[in-house]
């Protein structure tokens, strides 16, 4: 199979001439409010920092008044949106066209217009310095894999709003950094979160601090002016800088990791609720923008200058004292990397919806576990080489959770299609369904440049392309291939391969599947790839032997796409499907001796069989210790053979003393280590040093 090598160049965007105020979208799910005289509505927040309003159930706007009540709302004669004296209920009035519903195309336009009117006023002055954080999330992947990168944390509260007494800088710490971070229901921090994401090539570690007081009143920086924008945010970020740095908490020039004299990134996490998930309008907004750039404020603390900044609320919810999930730092700390916003800004478009961090996917699951970034957010970032299929192949597509591989069908260097596998599982188990991912990317630097990736209803630029073919919330789960009789994607399927005005002819995607027990989808590019002749592979002696399993271990063959295990023995036979490795670990078996081999696959054609490996899997309480006389191990051919005269079960050691192995021997066995050197073999009282040459 022919493929080109495909990797989102980082110049392309570090040329960007603009920069943008980038922020979380509004929480979409509809929240029950209670109104001042009892009665209760169902509200949704539509939007993001920009601009931002709510609508009812049936998709009427309305306006929060100061008196607490929820009231319809209606354009005034500055084309802003205002309260009417009818107070908004669930069950909507017979008012006709004097309700503005966002259904109304003309309504939608003028909700455009305000939205770009408050884009421009925010962003008019502002011209790019840099992107130091993606340079240097992308020099991870280049240069220093798994090196570690520190950024500071800083927490802040205000004169009227405090941390909850759960919230300490230790709770904090633990979100941010914690390996395996459990809280209410987490399966990892925001450092496990970069690490999957980058396959281990961005390891940050965040240094958390405070909490500092600010000198003003929450309302003081998150009040709204008319358009809907926070005051005063870039000041929270000033105030938290210059008292942590006063107090002694941290030095602001650690974390100038370029030395360019401007501090590479701060992130404050602010006391109290965010304006996203519906709190009060004088709570901060979660975003990410610039104290210079964007406020055009000069500052220096430490002697470095501030400038890119991002924040986001210690709270999740708009009541009780639960800690706010990862998702939204996650968001937010990935706009640092360089990547945009994803979501369709306006509220009322498809964007990407709950696939994607960039949009509605920091919410998955109450933000405890943000979904896991796309095929094009790991190439964007420098952690993933997309490989552009241009001739006929039979395609294997395991999980791109845990394996780098992503693939793409090109109309030209801009517009192309993305293919990635996605399961419900790890930072993806907040999905709605598995299966084959295909996202459209009609790329247009100007378009990036002003974070308006999907702003426009008519040519959304980065959006999956839904098997069911149903841009809906509603059915999320039919987005995936195969779905309902639909696996194919070509020029003439439904959907169809097609970028805007662009059709992609004569590259067709079919014959999609899905194989969850494997987890892997499978799919013919071009009619499939043709038979191939291969080698059968070499099975080689088995490791990690447990008490109730072991990893079966074999040579690569030229050629091979996926290989097949078969094992059977001890009443057992079964095969082993879509394996993508050279190795396989196989769990649960009962104690006794089975037999392995191994076949390698590519498209349609298959090698023989591999030799046959033999292994014996033994409860380990029934094995006990054995003296020096009953064992007998020596190195030849690369291994470590191990004889006895009675069963008995084996650990060996490498030079540094970690254990490599555990062997169940009963007569005679082998154990081949994957690298030459010293090795020590004990077994009770029985112990060996021996050199594998």
């Amino acid at each position: 199979m022919m493929k080109k090598r495909f990797l989102l160049s980082f110049m392309m965007v570090a040329s960007m001439a603009v920069t943008q105020l980038q922020a979380i979208p509004a929480n979409p799910v509809p929240r029950v409010v209670t109104q001042p005289d009892g009665t209760t509505i169902t509200v949704s927040m539509r939007g993001d920092e920009y601009f931002h309003y709510m609508t009812t159930s049936q998709g009427a706007l309305v306006v929060e008044c100061a008196d607490g009540y929820y009231r319809y709302a209606r354009w005034d004669e500055n084309n802003s949106l205002v309260a009417t004296e009818l107070v908004a209920s669930d069950d909507a009035p017979a008012l006709g066209a004097s309700l503005s519903l966002i259904s109304d195309a003309a309504v939608r336009e003028r909700l455009d217009n305000l939205y770009f009117a408050a884009r421009e006023q925010k962003t008019k002055k502002i011209t790019a310095r840099k992107a130091p954080m993606r340079r240097m999330a992308q020099a991870q992947s280049e240069g220093n894999n798994g090196a570690e990168v520190r950024g500071i944390v800083i927490l802040a509260e205000y004169q009227d709003v405090k941390f909850k007494p759960a919230s300490t800088r230790e709770a904090i710490d633990n979100l941010m950094n914690e390996e395996g971070n459990d809280y209410m229901g987490a399966i990892g921090s925001a450092r496990d979160y970069f690490i999957a994401q980058s396959y281990g090539k961005f390891q940050p570690i965040f240094d958390v601090v405070g909490p500092v007081t600010l000198d003003n009143n929450a309302s003081y920086y998150g009040g709204n002016d008319r358009s809907g924008n926070d005051l005063r945010p870039e000041e929270v970020i000033i105030e938290a800088c210059q008292k942590a740095s006063e107090q002694g908490l941290c030095n602001m020039a650690d974390y100038d990791l370029d030395g360019d004299g401007w501090v590479d990134l701060v992130y404050v996490i602010y006391a109290g609720y965010a304006e996203s998930s519906g709190a009060p309008s004088w709570t901060v907004w979660p975003h990410m923008w610039y104290v210079y750039q964007g406020a055009g404020r000069v500052v220096s603390v430490d002697g470095v200058k501030l400038d890119m900044y991002a924040c986001s609320s210690e709270l999740s919810g708009t009541s009780g004292s639960n800690m706010d999930g990862i998702g939204s730092f996650c968001h937010e700390y990935s706009h640092t990397l360089g990547l945009p916003d994803i979501y369709d800004t306006q509220g009322y478009n498809f964007g990407m919806d709950i696939w994607s961090i960039m949009d509605y996917g920091c919410y998955a699951e109450d933000g405890r576990i943000p979904v896991g970034y796309s095929a094009y957010e790991r190439a964007y970032c420098g952690w993933l080489d997309i490989e552009e299929l241009t001739t006929a192949a039979s395609v294997v597509l395991p999980y791109i959770g845990e394996n780098e591989r992503a693939y793409k069908v090109a109309a030209n260097e801009k517009q192309y299609f993305t293919f990635e596998t996605r399961l419900q599982q790890g930072w993806d188990v907040g999905l709605p369904s598995e299966g084959l991912m295909i996202v459209k990317i009609d790329y247009d630097a100007s378009v990036w440049n002003y974070n308006m990736v999907n702003t426009d209803s008519s040519r959304p630029r980065i959006q999956i392309v839904p098997a069911d073919n149903s841009l809906s919330t509603r059915n999320l789960e039919g987005d995936l291939y195969p779905y309902a009789g639909n696996n194919a994607f070509t020029s003439s399927s439904t959907p169809a391969m097609k970028i805007y005005n662009t059709l992609i002819t004569n590259k067709p995607v079919e014959n999609i599947a899905y194989n969850a027990a494997a987890g892997v989808v499978t799919f013919d590019f071009m009619g499939g790839a043709p038979a191939v002749t291969l080698d059968a592979p070499v099975a080689t002696s088995p490791g990690d032997i447990t008490n109730d399993g072991f990893t079966a271990y074999w040579s690569p063959v030229a050629g091979a796409e996926t290989y097949t295990l078969h094992l059977q023995g001890n009443g057992v036979e079964q095969e082993y499907e879509y394996i993508t490795s050279t190795r396989y670990t196989l769990t649960g078996l009962a104690s006794g001796t089975y037999y392995y081999k191994v076949k390698a696959v590519s498209g349609e054609s298959e090698s023989a069989y591999s030799n046959v490996i033999e292994v014996v899997v033994t409860d380990e309480s029934a094995l006990p210790g054995i003296t020096q006389s009953a064992l007998r191990v020596y190195a030849a051919a690369g291994s470590i053979v191990l004889e006895s005269d009675e069963p008995c079960k084996a650990t060996v050691y490498n030079a540094q003393g970690i254990p490599e192995a555990t062997v169940a021997v009963d007569g005679s066995c082998q154990y081949r280590p994957r690298q030459s050197g010293l090795y020590i073999v004990a077994c009770g009282e029985a112990v060996f040093k021996l050199v594998v040459k």
